[in-house]
């Protein structure tokens, strides 16, 4: 069996649902519309860990400049969303990696999680 990490997708909606356990309604601030958004937006990135098409876990990585108004700054990266089962302490270590890898590409030199 393999794992990958890949960029999330609009499917991966209700997977990433049922992973978190909530069917119903997703965490207040996660609409389908939002979901679709973020993964069009330059400063957000998705990521999804998946085996055989199931998805085990999902992270996601948002930019933001310390000062808007400076054009030398570099941005800084945070980790908004994280979720993998607790008994998978590897492929959380992936998708934190996956994520300051993207986050570095874009410049970001300060990291929270």
């Amino acid at each position: 069996m393999s794992q990958s990490i890949r960029k999330g997708t609009t499917g991966d909606f209700q997977n990433m649902k049922e992973l978190v356990g909530n069917t119903e309604k997703i965490m207040d601030e996660w609409s389908r519309e939002q979901w679709s958004s973020s993964l069009q937006r330059e400063d957000v990135e998705v990521f999804v860990a998946e085996e055989e098409g199931a998805i085990h876990g999902y992270a996601v990585v948002r930019l933001t400049k310390k000062d808007p108004a400076s054009i030398t700054e570099r941005p800084t990266a945070a980790i908004t969303h994280l979720c993998a089962p607790s008994c998978e302490s590897q492929l959380r270590q992936q998708l934190v990696q996956k994520c300051l890898s993207w986050a570095k590409q874009k410049g970001a030199t300060d990291f929270s999680l």
